[in-house]
C-alpha cells in the first residue's frame, strides 16, 4: 500500500483502487487484511492530499461486510 500510495503522490494521481490483497486463493485473513489496508491508507492520508479517492475493492459479500465493519471501527 505504501509504495502504491507514494506513486500516486509522485505522479499526481487523484484516485487508486486496491483489491483484498492475498485474501483469495492465498487465504490471508480478511479482517487482518482490511485492518492493515485501512491503517496504512489512513496513515498516508494524514500527511498527503493525494490520492483524493481510495477505493477498497471486495470480491464477495463476506469481504464487503468485513471491510465495512473495519472501516466503521477505524
Amino acid at each position: 500500500y505504501r509504495n502504491s500510495l507514494a506513486l500516486c503522490v509522485r505522479h499526481g494521481l487523484t484516485s487508486i483502487a486496491f483489491p483484498g490483497i492475498s485474501t483469495g486463493v492465498y487465504g490471508y485473513p480478511l479482517r487482518e487484511a482490511a485492518d492493515t489496508a485501512i491503517a496504512t491508507i489512513a496513515e498516508h492520508l494524514r500527511s498527503n492530499e493525494l490520492p483524493a479517492r481510495v477505493i477498497l475493492c471486495t470480491y464477495d459479500l463476506l469481504a464487503t461486510v468485513i471491510v465495512t465493519e473495519a472501516l466503521a471501527e477505524a
